[in-house]
């Protein structure tokens, strides 16, 4: 299969399990402005995004979830595996940090990331597995969150 078509089926699928998850939705919806609140039921594009995004105005108040794939290395012995990374990750703007959930907005919801994707099967023929979760900021007012997980799967289609 090509890595495009490939990388766009891994993509939809981590945008289902995220919208499928009551507390993301939650946690991201609950510090959308009044103003943007049409956009609370329509998350994709708005505040959960298949590709890096930053937020434009550094007094934009809100939570967002970016997410990418990577295929950083094929198999040079037999081209049958390729390593893969899937990134995430979550921006909140430091307004909005504080949570009711006992953590940052950010590590909250890194966690809930982590619950989802760490050790799922659902991707790969071999398990996500968690390698980092490093906190750092994308602009002077928005904090964030990454966190990435390996995993090794097929490059061709096997027989």
């Amino acid at each position: 299969m090509a890595y495009g078509k490939e990388i766009s089926e891994y993509k939809n699928k981590i945008a289902a399990a995220l919208l499928e998850n009551e507390k993301i939705v939650k946690a991201i919806s609950e510090v959308i402005p009044k103003e943007k609140a049409d956009e609370i039921d329509d998350l994709m594009y708005h505040y959960i995004f298949p590709y890096d995004y930053i937020p434009q105005i550094p007094q934009e108040v809100g939570c967002y979830i970016c997410y990418e794939l990577y295929v950083p290395k094929v198999s040079t012995k037999n081209y049958f595996f390729k390593d893969l990374i899937f990134e995430f990750v979550v921006i909140c703007h430091q307004d909005v940090m504080r949570t009711d959930y006992g953590a940052t907005r950010i590590d909250y919801i890194a966690s809930l990331i982590e619950e989802i994707f760490n050790g799922s099967d659902d991707y790969t023929f071999k398990p996500l597995e968690l390698v980092s979760s490093v906190p750092g900021h994308v602009t002077q007012k928005h904090r964030c969150r990454t966190v990435r997980f390996v995993a090794e799967d097929f490059n061709k289609e096997v027989c």
